[in-house]
């Protein structure tokens, strides 16, 4: 199972224990395998670079979704397939875990055909075309955002420390109405679907900490109205052909092979329907299942009602994973 942006492999495991993901599946006989994405918490180790240096030494944070989706999904498949002795395994994504798969699924498609027997993409993101939540605020404010970043060499965002920690765990717990309004303006249309419980145990472990690369490539795609690649240039103040610039290679969804399972919160303001069922259409024959519940960006993790997971994902990993005491399941 693989998380989403400035989330960790935890969020996994954050509702109540007969309903939380990896818990209904370890139940069910699976070997469960949470990732946890380069940069997270419990993700800043590198052989040669270092997550803590300044400016110009911030390799380590030059890396977004298609980074993810060429070194690091396969490293955990090729990793999990090896220990569990197995040929292929199931991935459930949420969030960004959807966006990597889509992209290495997108342009290697044979060897995630060779690996992955189903995808689960909960609340699968591509395209975004909203109108409200962050994503929005960020994308049509870009140019500032990243001039920002760059100026107070902000290459790593809200890390899991003291201080942002300390926001959540304040609010959310002494003052919870600020943490459902926060909410409702940048994730959820609708926070009534959540585990009031379960949303205060998640966001004191939040946040998680990602590249800023990794948020400006969906605020990019975001105002090109297309799922593309990083530009180098979306801001470049000198750029006589700023449309060119910013236009990059599109990710060819079509390409892709694998069993696809999309679950889609109606409410969701982050990964809406309408860019899902986009989505659905530029794969094809490939998607399996499509599934619309009520809920917002976190109800895939938190939310009151999980029947879509406990009744309707097993359901697809028992026809796709049939062999549950034999069967891996990664995330």
């Amino acid at each position: 199972m693989q998380h989403g942006l400035m989330d960790a492999a935890d969020a996994w495991v954050m509702n109540w224990a007969d309903v939380a993901p990896a818990f209904v599946t370890s139940r069910a006989g699976y070997d469960v395998w949470l990732g946890n994405t380069r940069g997270n918490t419990y993700s800043r180790s590198h052989i040669s670079l270092n997550p803590d240096a300044m400016y110009p030494y911030h390799e380590f944070w030059k890396f977004d979704f298609t980074s993810m989706g060429t070194y690091d999904i396969p490293a955990e498949l090729d990793y999990v397939t090896s220990h569990a002795g197995v040929e292929k395994v199931t991935y459930i994504g949420h969030s960004q875990g959807t966006t990597q798969m889509f992209f290495g699924m997108s342009e290697f498609p044979e060897y995630y055909d060779s690996k992955v027997n189903l995808f689960v993409g909960l609340g699968p993101v591509t395209k975004i075309t909203g109108d409200s939540g962050y994503m929005y605020n960020i994308a049509y404010n870009y140019d500032a955002m990243d001039n920002y970043l760059n100026l107070y060499g902000f290459w790593e965002i809200m890390p899991y420390n003291w201080k942002y920690g300390n926001f959540w765990r304040m609010y959310c717990t002494f003052a919870a109405w600020v943490c459902e309004v926060i909410e409702y303006n940048f994730i959820s249309h609708n926070p009534l679907a959540d585990d009031p419980d379960r949303f205060k145990v998640y966001v004191n472990h939040e946040p998680n900490g990602a590249s800023a690369q990794s948020l400006l490539l969906f605020a990019q795609n975001m105002r090109m109205d297309r799922f593309q690649v990083w530009s180098d240039k979306f801001n470049d103040p000198f750029s006589l052909t700023p449309t060119k610039d910013r236009t990059t290679d599109e990710i060819p969804l079509g390409n892709i092979i694998v069993p696809t399972a999309l679950v889609v919160a109606k409410e969701d303001t982050v990964a809406t329907p309408w860019d899902a069922q986009w989505t659905m259409s530029q794969i094809g024959d490939a998607v399996v299942s499509y599934q619309e519940i009520a809920g917002g960006h976190v109800t895939y993790i938190i939310g009151k009602d999980m029947s879509y997971f406990t009744e309707n994902v097993m359901g697809l990993l028992a026809e796709y994973n049939p062999s549950p005491l034999n069967a891996k399941v990664t995330a």
